[in-house]
C-alpha cells in the first residue's frame, strides 16, 4: 500500500490498531482550503484533513517564496498567487497536530 494513495478511512483504521481514538479536537478549519505555516519556516498550501492526531494538506502545494504584496502572506491567501509567485505542486503533507503550527483560511477562489 502507497501511503500517499491512503484512503481517510485507511488511515482511521491504522490510527485505531497503533493508538486508538484520536483525542485531538476537530480543528474548525477542516475542509477548508488554508495556508499552514509549519515549523523550519515551510507554508503549505491545501485543503486541510485531520486523521486522528495528525493533519494532512491534500492538492497540496509548497509556497517557496510570494512576491512582495500589500498584506504579505494574508494578501496571497485572500488575493490568490501572482505573477513573481514561487509555488509548486507537491504530494499530500502530513504533519503532527501537537506541532507548533499556525493556519491561515484562503479565501480566494
Amino acid at each position: 500500500m502507497n501511503i500517499e494513495d491512503m484512503t481517510i478511512k485507511q488511515a482511521r483504521e491504522l490510527t485505531a490498531m497503533f493508538g486508538g481514538a484520536a483525542t485531538t479536537p476537530q480543528h474548525p478549519l477542516v475542509g477548508k482550503k488554508v495556508l499552514a505555516l509549519l515549523p523550519g519556516r515551510f507554508i503549505y498550501m491545501g485543503t486541510l484533513e485531520q486523521v486522528g492526531s495528525h493533519y494532512v494538506l491534500r492538492d497540496a502545494q509548497n509556497i517557496r517564496y510570494w512576491k512582495e504584496r500589500d498584506n504579505g502572506l494574508g494578501g496571497l491567501a485572500s488575493d490568490g498567487p501572482t505573477t513573481g509567485d514561487k509555488i509548486d505542486d507537491c504530494p499530500p503533507v502530513w504533519f503532527d497536530a501537537s506541532e507548533e503550527i499556525a493556519f491561515m483560511e484562503v479565501s480566494y477562489e
